[in-house]
């Protein structure tokens, strides 16, 4: 995959000013976006090392780790963005987040409520969706997933039905579960 102008400019700012971590953060966040998720790390890692204070650079590299199913870094970089910034709901969201992509919802529940409690009165109706899916033991994305793709079969049938192969849509179904009596 090409750079692409935007990490082409961020690479010429880092010949002008190679301490800035700023850029280092912001070309991370390009190639996070261009689904490079390791030379995202390793640009936010840079960040961290040029400031060790930089919140962003940890939650960025955190969503990186979750990506590339690294949870337990993914939750380690979370942790030190909320040490650094203990009231910014993002970063408690965040590791709520982390923890459901990891199985442990218990947790995953635990810092979805602080979110919950320290969310904006406008904001508590999203943070207490996914407090509710973390209940459930769900992560928002898989249902989100699970969704779609019930939103793909019903369009299918529906095609189908629509251009008249409706009747091969009900054989299949028919051979695949046939009916049963029940007395």
């Amino acid at each position: 995959m090409s750079a692409g102008p935007r990490v082409t400019r961020y690479a010429i700012a880092m010949q002008l000013d190679a301490e800035d971590a700023s850029t280092y953060c912001n070309r991370g966040i390009v190639w996070h976006n261009k689904g490079e998720h390791d030379k995202a790390i390793r640009d936010f890692t840079e960040a961290i090392q040029l400031d060790p204070k930089y919140t962003n650079a940890y939650h960025n590299r955190g969503v990186a780790w979750l990506k590339v199913g690294k949870y337990d870094m993914s939750i380690k970089d979370y942790t030190e963005a909320i040490r650094l910034a203990p009231t910014d709901v993002e970063f408690v969201a965040a590791i709520a987040r982390a923890y459901a992509k990891s199985g442990d919802y218990k947790k995953a529940v635990e810092w979805q409520t602080k979110a919950v409690d320290m969310a904006l009165e406008s904001e508590k109706s999203t943070y207490w969706q996914n407090l509710d899916l973390y209940r459930l033991g769900e992560d928002r994305a898989e249902r989100n997933e699970r969704e779609r793709a019930t939103r793909n079969v019903v369009s299918v049938v529906f095609a189908l039905l629509l251009w008249g192969g409706g009747h091969r849509w009900f054989d299949y179904l028919d051979k695949t579960f046939p009916m049963t009596e029940t007395t």
